[in-house]
């Protein structure tokens, strides 16, 4: 007996096996606990006669039960030589436990062929804030010792860099010179004036001489300061930068101008987008455009995540209703608007896999892709024939939406699929090394 919730064995409970001849029974057995996890034997004695019978199966555990009834046996009056049916498979459920495995019958839905295409997942216009020159002059990208780049994130008035006005913008040999000849009449001034002090103190010169030489000190003190701010300026100093501030928090997409050339005034220095709300492009081409007239799905893979990211609506979220097809390339961009919220996990310049559900929508009898086995390049579904008995079959494949197929021929309703671990099953029958076993 396994749970199938998680496809193991029960570890406790009673089990009842009842032979019944119309409202009759004929023979019943039962077993108060498993012999061993997941198996029970009862011994169940054998009618009095032989004949068809219905064999009804009941387990029970106090908080939850289970029954159900085969259709007519045969009871015969000797014994059947045993063992597997031509063509069956033995794979023990000892063997089913231990590994990943499932069994579940097929599912009716509605699916339609779907189309994959590589995309990339970009800012939406309507989210997007650019950042302008506000005076002519030359850009650099850092703020407080950090060097702005694309892909950072940003928080509304955060400082991004600064803007050197044009005024500011003095040739830099230039400036290094006119500090360096600044801070040498500095020098020379503070040496006339400790001399000038020194004579006036020895009374060798009149007082108006140190006054003199007082005057050429500040004047040369206040060159050589105003020197400093203009080097300062173009160095990356405070002197008289424009700040460079986030119009708004979210991600930076763009620099348009690189770090230290000169722009205009109103000119596009950098944008900065949100990624609540994305846009997810592909290229689409002709021979697939036919098929696009009706989209019933769309989702994104990305790498790392093991669950595809719906498109929301994907009817609403469809930009490029009018497929539009470059005559150079014979393609035609596909855009999709994907409102995520703060909490989204697609980013800005992420590379994507779309999904798209196309075409007309069938009903059909469908399996989990995973359990399709390719065989010398045929499909194959594995069938369970009794509990530790297994059927290969091969199939025709219909649809797929990504998740599910849809089996055109060699599946009924009432089949039930090894949908997890049909791969170890084939290859144990392969090998041959499943060893025979009784459950005793």
């Amino acid at each position: 007996m396994t749970g199938l919730s998680g496809y193991r064995p029960v570890t406790g409970g009673t089990l009842t096996v009842e032979l019944r001849a119309g409202d009759r029974v004929a023979s019943s057995a039962s077993a108060s606990a498993p012999a061993r996890r997941g198996i029970f034997t009862p011994t169940l004695p054998a009618p009095a006669a032989p004949g068809e019978y219905r064999l009804r199966v009941r387990y029970e555990d106090g908080r939850r039960s289970s029954s159900f009834e085969t259709e007519a046996l045969r009871i015969a009056s000797a014994p059947a030589r045993a063992g597997a049916g031509l063509g069956e498979i033995r794979f023990l459920k000892e063997t089913q436990w231990a590994i990943p495995f499932r069994v579940e019958p097929p599912q009716r839905r509605r699916i339609a062929r779907t189309l994959t295409v590589p995309a990339t997942v970009t800012a939406d216009p309507r989210t997007t804030h650019g950042l302008s020159a506000s005076a002519a002059g030359r850009v650099e990208w850092t703020s407080e010792g950090a060097v702005t780049l694309v892909g950072a994130v940003v928080r509304r008035g955060d400082l991004l860099g600064r803007l050197v006005p044009a005024a500011a913008g003095e040739h830099w040999s230039t400036l290094r010179q006119e500090s360096e000849v600044a801070r040498i009449e500095r020098q020379r001034a503070a040496a006339e004036h400790e001399r000038a002090s020194r004579l006036v103190r020895d009374g060798l010169v009149a007082g108006r001489r140190q006054q003199e030489a007082q005057a050429s000190l500040a004047k040369a003190e206040a060159a050589l300061r105003a020197a400093k701010q203009r080097e300062g300026a173009l160095s990356g100093g405070t002197g008289a930068l424009l700040p460079l501030r986030a119009p708004a928090g979210g991600v930076v997409v763009s620099l348009h101008v690189p770090h230290g050339q000169r722009v205009s005034a109103g000119e596009l220095l950098a944008e900065i987008a949100s990624d609540d709300e994305v846009l997810v492009r592909a290229t689409v081409f002709q021979l697939d455009l036919r098929e696009l007239e009706r989209v019933h799905l769309a989702q994104v893979r990305k790498a790392g995540i093991d669950r595809p990211i719906a498109l929301q609506d994907a009817a609403a979220a469809l930009l490029t209703r009018r497929i539009v097809v470059d005559p150079r390339t014979l393609s035609a961009p596909l855009v999709f608007r994907h409102r995520q919220g703060p909490m989204g996990l697609l980013r800005i310049g992420d590379l994507v896999e779309l999904t798209l559900g196309v075409g007309e929508l069938a009903d059909e009898l469908t399996v989990p892709v995973g359990a399709v086995v390719e065989l010398g390049t045929q499909p194959y579904l594995f069938l369970m024939a009794t509990g530790e008995s297994f059927t290969r079959r091969r199939v025709r494949l219909g649809p797929s939406d990504g998740a599910r197929v849809a089996i055109l021929e060699g599946l009924t309703a009432k089949d039930r699929v090894v949908t997890v671990g049909a791969l170890e099953l084939y290859l144990s029958s392969v090998a041959g090394s499943l060893e025979s076993h009784q459950h005793q």
